[in-house]
């Protein structure tokens, strides 16, 4: 997502902090460090993000599954990046609540 990527996006130069040569955010790239170990994420995306494009979404999920790592991804095909739409608000408590029952309330 930094300015120099080929599919950087124009509004990534509204954020300076993505002015990293392509080099050096590969490193920091999240896609580089899963590891089998990692805790298990929901990932929440709308598929009209014009920030965070679902690809992302895609290739971080594909990672995880590569690593054996317990996750979900929820594609929201109306959502935006705000995930503010009515209609899939109360979803995305659900989906989070239950998430959170099923990880965190065992390791009580």
């Amino acid at each position: 997502m930094v300015w120099d990527a080929p599919e950087s996006l124009p509004v990534y130069q509204l954020f300076p902090a993505l002015s990293l040569p392509l080099q050096v955010a590969e490193l920091y790239s999240p896609l580089i460090h899963v590891t089998k170990d990692d805790a298990p994420p929901l990932i929440i995306m709308g598929g009209k993000d014009q920030i965070v494009p679902v690809i992302h979404g895609r290739k971080i999920d594909e990672a995880f599954q590569k690593e054996g790592v317990e996750h979900k991804l929820i594609i929201f095909p109306e959502g935006t990046h705000a995930l503010t739409n009515p209609n899939i608000t109360k979803q995305i408590s659900n989906e989070t609540i239950a998430w959170f029952n099923r990880y965190l309330l065992k390791h009580k």
